[in-house]
């Protein structure tokens, strides 16, 4: 809301952009502004799924998507539409509506097709011109694309001629067209100015978070749909897998992998990390906790009375109103579960 009202140059009710037509919010340029835009997507669609949360969620989506249509970044509002077709559909197919699904992407598909330009032309007209160039192949973004192809050649040449420490960190593009601070590309300019050494330990932990990321997907989509709408923590690990698919995707056309957004790579991460407290752990109530038994038939009723360490599959703790999983914690075996059990039999 800060940034709409600073786009509008501090006049609310007026649609002239003041000589502004890209908005920055509060980072350095608009890229990165979409870029942190596109993040928000797919917790707005995921928090679609979740009890009560509809309007929240709605709410989310629109000023993530007003946001984009402020940065006119292109490459973030094809990634931003891209992830939210990927979070919709891993929402509805881990819970079984795949007719629901079919009638979301008809109606995406056509909402694009049909109103889709004459949105974005009524909210920034210059993102609209330059979404038709590039579609036409002609005009200046015909220009930028080849900008780009000479930067990303140029340190492909660094690398080649500097592979063990490239050329230093700060140094600047001096190309035919103008000078650049960066290639327009994460891992080129990391072997640019850093060497392959450098580049191939970036690649590596990229690698690590899709993997963990992917692993989280696989382990969440095993949940019941019942109860996974009951989990708070649910929605905002999966927003937080999406969010870090959405964020490496943008870097391949930008290079913000810096202090102004890395932050929010790290939150998205340390979200991905707590899986288990956020989604697997959470015990709030009996019946949002059958699934930890690994047996869908379970009935989660709440015991007579609370036996600590006998064989039932679930314990009930009087005294803070939790259900804790004794089959799942034998099956964890971790310190961490572990510790959760004796904290709940003490």
């Amino acid at each position: 809301l800060m940034s709409l009202f600073n786009y509008l140059g501090g006049q609310p009710f007026t649609l002239t952009y003041l000589q502004r037509d890209r908005s920055s919010g509060l980072f350095k340029n608009p890229n990165q502004y979409g870029m942190i835009a596109s993040m928000a997507v797919p917790f707005a669609a995921a928090w679609y799924f979740q009890h009560q949360k509809k309007l929240f969620a709605t709410f989310i989506m629109l000023a993530a998507w007003l946001a984009l249509l402020m940065a006119a970044s292109k490459t973030n509002m094809f990634i931003a539409l891209l992830i939210m077709i990927m979070t919709l559909s891993y929402c509805l197919v881990s819970a079984r509506r795949g007719a629901m699904l079919i009638i979301v992407l008809v109606t995406l598909t056509g909402f694009i097709w049909f109103l889709g330009l004459p949105v974005l032309e009524f909210f920034n007209p210059r993102a609209a011109g330059i979404l038709q160039s590039l579609i036409q192949g002609n005009g200046s973004e015909a220009n930028t694309i080849n900008s780009r192809m000479e930067l990303w050649t140029y340190s492909i040449g660094v690398m080649k001629s500097s592979p063990w420490f490239g050329e230093g960190t700060g140094q600047l593009i001096d190309v035919i067209t103008q000078t650049h601070s960066h290639s327009h590309n994460v891992f080129l300019d990391l072997g640019r100015t850093v060497g392959i050494p450098g580049l191939v330990g970036s690649v590596m932990f990229i690698l690590i978070a899709i993997w963990l990321s992917v692993k989280t997907l696989i382990r969440i989509s095993s949940i019941p749909a019942q109860t996974g709408s009951l989990l708070h923590g649910r929605a905002m690990v999966i927003g937080a897998v999406f969010a870090v698919f959405s964020y490496i995707l943008s870097n391949q056309m930008s290079d913000s992998l810096g202090p102004s957004t890395s932050v929010f790579l790290w939150l998205c991460l340390g979200l991905v990390l707590r899986r288990h407290e956020m989604v697997f752990f959470q015990t709030g109530s009996p019946e949002s906790t059958h699934y930890m038994s690994g047996n869908k038939n379970i009935k989660t009723t709440k015991p007579a009375s609370f036996q600590p360490g006998s064989s039932t599959a679930h314990e009930y703790h009087q005294h803070t109103g939790k259900c804790v999983s004794d089959t799942f914690v034998r099956r964890c075996g971790s310190t961490r579960a572990r510790d959760r059990q004796r904290w709940t039999d003490e």
